[in-house]
């Protein structure tokens, strides 16, 4: 959180894109903070997470196994999506 306060919401989902929890991490300002997903979200049954920052947060997930490490940035996704105009025939 480099200019204030902030906080995130993570939310686990299953493969059906149902939510199965969520969980609150509080930012204060000039500090890292971090979430093991493992430990926050014990079901087997989590497919992804959705991550909701309030505030300005800079954010990556970090993946390790073993002897390697993987990291990436997280960015803002689209919220708007256009879907197909249906009507009924008749």
């Amino acid at each position: 959180a480099p200019k204030g306060d902030a906080s995130a919401t993570v939310e686990a989902f299953d493969s059906r894109m149902r939510s199965l929890a969520s969980k609150t991490v509080a930012i204060p300002a000039g500090t890292t903070k971090h979430l093991d997903a493992g430990q926050a979200f014990k079901s087997k049954r989590v497919a992804y997470l959705v991550v909701r920052p309030k505030g300005e947060v800079i954010a990556a997930a970090t993946y390790v196994k073993g002897g390697g490490i993987s990291s990436l940035a997280l960015l803002a996704a689209p919220v708007t999506v256009l879907g197909p105009q249906v009507r009924p025939l008749g």
